[in-house]
């Protein structure tokens, strides 16, 4: 006899890939973000680095990363997404603390400026080390609609 939780849980699973398979993208990871969307409703992070997001022309997202400053490391932006996407102004740097040394969130803001295909690319690195290879990269493919 199985459990009424054992159940829910099988549930949810075939629920879960029932709806990966279909679309074809049971090992890939997508985001599709509804068109009518508020400005801040799509927020990234370091862990949704290397998914596939659709958005509609005129949809704000925002990508958050950890960052610590004092290190010498910040985040850089080498592929905007330009034309397609346009990043609104500097990222903002919000620390966990008041204390020296403490690290934080550097959050960049994006729009989709107009339909077709965008890569976003950030790295991680000290502006002095030009060879050197970025300590971490964050990327996504935007696909942007009409």
């Amino acid at each position: 006899m199985t459990s009424k939780r054992t159940r829910a849980v099988a549930r949810v699973g075939a629920a879960l890939l029932a709806a990966a398979v279909p679309c074809g993208c049971a090992g890939a990871r997508e985001a599709r973000v509804p068109a009518a969307s508020g400005a801040s409703a799509v927020r990234l992070e370091a862990r949704d680095s290397g998914r596939r997001v659709e958005l509609r022309v005129g949809q704000r997202f925002s990508v958050a990363l950890r960052a610590n400053d004092s290190t010498g490391y910040s985040w850089k932006v080498v592929s905007s997404g330009g034309p397609v996407l346009r990043m609104l102004g500097e990222p903002a740097f919000v620390e966990d603390s008041r204390r020296a040394g403490a690290g934080g969130t550097a959050t960049y803001e994006f729009r989709a400026e107009e339909a077709g295909d965008a890569a976003l690319r950030l790295v991680y690195v000290r502006a002095w080390e030009k060879d050197a290879k970025p300590s971490q990269t964050f990327s996504l493919t935007v696909v942007v609609t009409k």
